[in-house]
């Protein structure tokens, strides 16, 4: 009975039972260069990549999950260059997925970074992104992303 009633939670609540949506994204910045990494709830990003199957046990692909990545995040460096963030790997840590994307080398110093995040936010009103960048010898940065806020511009 205590089953029956756990799946007529979950099909109701849309499989998700955390009590809030948040993610979080490193930025890694060094001078000329800059590396990425987003860490998902696993059930959060597979109810978006697969329209919210309840229960999914496919595992997206690599493609699958840079289609969604192309489509809902961004990086703008220095106000000309938009960096295309190609997928380097994957890992799954009990709940969370962590997305790594490879190192991009510039041929300028980053001195400005604009980072548009739209991801789960179709899925989750309550969707909060905390975005950290870390530079070396400098204080670690933090931002909070959401609906209502989705482009940051970061002078370094």
């Amino acid at each position: 009975m205590v089953y029956f009633f756990s799946l007529i939670l979950a099909f109701c609540t849309g499989g998700y039972t955390h009590d809030f949506n948040i993610s979080m994204v490193d930025l890694y910045v060094e001078d000329d260069q800059i590396s990425v990494v987003f860490r998902f709830e696993k059930d959060d990003l597979y109810g978006c990549l697969f329209q919210n199957q309840v229960g999914t046990t496919v595992l997206p692909t690599d493609a699958q999950i840079q289609a969604y990545m192309d489509t809902h995040a961004s990086l703008i460096i220095n106000e000309k260059t938009t960096l295309e963030l190609e997928l380097a790997s994957t890992t799954i840590e009990e709940d969370h997925i962590h997305l790594y994307f490879a190192k991009v080398e510039l041929s300028s110093q980053i001195k400005t970074i604009r980072f548009f995040n739209s991801t789960l936010l179709k899925a989750f009103d309550d969707q909060i992104h905390i975005i950290q960048i870390h530079q070396p010898e400098k204080e670690l940065r933090g931002f909070q992303m959401d609906k209502d806020r989705t482009t940051i511009t970061v002078e370094l």
